[in-house]
């Protein structure tokens, strides 16, 4: 007699699954294709020749104050098949950024009048790069291709005959599989990022040399990836100035973090407290003279820090009783 769990697994059952597999597969199928796409573009520069080339131009520009507003401006001459050609592109995608010290970083790696490498496309060699993306885009499509193939899996085992009882269980452990992995890999990101590098690069701080600053604007502007999340967000953007080692540098780094969050009103003080023309003090990495910052403490926005502790904790702890209880199936079976 059939048990309870493959009883209610009847035609109806297999046929809503399957709507929902269907779904499933299509999300993620197109999540796999246009990330493909991504991939694809990020792996092929890797393959283009470097090819010596002049800077022309190179500096730093201000663009839209509320997406992406600082921009690394470059123009480059180089010859390829035999012809000399010119090129504005840093990297296949790249459309600018938050923070003004990571593009005087490229200014100053890429000066104006010096020599360097760039990528020159073989196919064609009017194309032209200064630097590759980082590889780990090419991995982007690797998360909706493993859904994409167990939902396939469990949908081909749905319709075998005499299959209800493996496909609930199927089910059942590849969700508990996916939800830990998953939980983990986000808990751990986020546990970086909010609470493991800022911890670290206070630490750091404590030895960077404190030096006189003056503040050129300051204003709270919404986050890049507001509209993407639906929310709003906010970012303390203060711009400063200090010298360093007789040159005059920029930053406007506030806290360690790099990320939008809600409360304005909080953000809204910390500004006011630093008007334009306001002369006080910043750290500067002594390493790294574009790298700065005017409040190295660690704020009450760690407290963010646990919602990603929570899941790392929860995955962690599924992951012990879900492989202690795979050992005992083991230890039964043999």
């Amino acid at each position: 007699m059939p048990s309870g769990r493959e009883k209610s697994l009847g035609m109806a059952g297999k046929v809503f699954v399957s709507v929902l597999l269907v779904f499933f597969l299509a999300v993620g199928g197109f999540l796999t294709w246009a990330l493909g796409h991504v991939a694809l573009s990020t792996v092929e520069v890797y393959g283009w020749r470097a090819t010596p080339c002049r800077v022309l131009n190179s500096e730093l520009r201000t663009g839209n104050i509320r997406d992406e507003p600082f921009r690394f401006i470059v123009q480059y001459e180089y010859e390829g098949d035999g012809r000399r050609y010119e090129s504005d592109r840093y990297r296949r995608s790249y459309a600018g950024g938050d923070w003004v010290a990571d593009v005087e970083r490229l200014v100053d790696k890429y000066q104006t009048g010096t020599t360097a490498a760039c990528l020159v496309n073989p196919k064609d060699a009017s194309e032209a790069v200064l630097e590759r993306e980082s590889l780990w885009l090419g991995l982007l499509p690797l998360g909706p291709l493993v859904l994409v193939v167990t939902g396939a899996v469990i949908l081909l085992q749905l319709w075998r005959k005499e299959s209800s009882k493996r496909v609930w269980r199927f089910l059942s452990r590849g969700a508990a599989a996916t939800f830990i992995l998953s939980g983990m890999l986000i808990g751990g990101v986020g546990l970086w990022l909010l609470v493991l590098k800022p911890v670290l690069k206070t630490v750091d701080a404590r030895d960077w040399p404190e030096v006189p600053c003056v503040v050129a604007s300051s204003k709270v502007r919404q986050a890049q990836h507001s509209d993407e999340l639906g929310s709003i967000f906010y970012i303390v953007d203060i711009l400063y100035e200090y010298e360093w080692q007789g040159r005059m540098r920029r930053s406007n780094q506030y806290q360690w973090h790099r990320f939008g969050t809600s409360g304005y009103d909080a953000k809204k003080k910390i500004v006011d407290a630093h008007p334009p023309g306001l002369e006080t003090v910043c750290y500067v990495n002594p390493d790294d003279a574009n790298e700065a910052v005017l409040n190295r403490g660690l704020g009450l926005w760690m407290l963010l820090g646990l919602i990603p502790l929570i899941f790392f904790l929860l995955a962690f702890f599924l992951m012990v009783e879900y492989v202690s209880a795979w050992v005992k199936r083991w230890r039964h079976r043999h």
